[in-house]
């Protein structure tokens, strides 16, 4: 398997797949670097590839196919699909572009972003409805401030 062979591209892809603090920013792992560094060298060992490579390959892999995704949502038929879309269909929900669901398309599927951001909002109104309703203004009596004038201060220049 070379580095340009089709079947190399299918094999690291399938392997993303598995670490979802690469792709997944739902997960609690993605934000976690030293989970992200450990996924990565897995997956340069396992490809026999660097880090770095591996990465610089998946930025234009995952480009790829939100490029894909862009021309499938516009209808542009005349294009070939993109070789990878069957393998790469576990992005979708944490892509910005939603593809436009066929008419007649019963897949249960995976989440899509806008479930989460549905239950986010929810959420986040649920917190809102759970606060206090007046806020208790204290007064604080404070000094003068350094540049304040000094008034009734006796002078004690001679």
């Amino acid at each position: 398997m070379t580095k340009g062979d089709n079947n190399f591209n299918v094999k690291f892809v399938k392997l993303i797949e598995k670490y979802d603090a690469i792709y997944n920013h739902f997960s609690e792992h993605y934000n976690n670097r030293e989970q992200q560094a450990d996924a990565w060298s897995a997956i340069a060992e396992q490809m026999n590839e660097t880090v770095c490579a591996c990465k610089e390959r998946w930025i234009n892999l995952r480009a790829s196919f939100c490029r894909h995704l862009r021309n499938q949502r516009i209808m542009t038929s005349n294009r070939k699909p993109y070789y990878l879309a069957q393998h790469m269909d576990f992005l979708i929900p944490f892509t910005r572009l939603q593809p436009l669901p066929d008419e007649g398309d019963d897949s249960p599927g995976r989440p899509s972003m806008v479930d989460s951001d549905i239950r986010f909002i929810q959420d986040t109104n649920q917190r809102f409805q759970q606060m206090p309703t007046e806020l208790e203004i204290h007064k604080v009596e404070s000094s003068p401030g350094w540049n304040t004038p000094l008034m009734n201060q006796p002078n004690t220049s001679v």
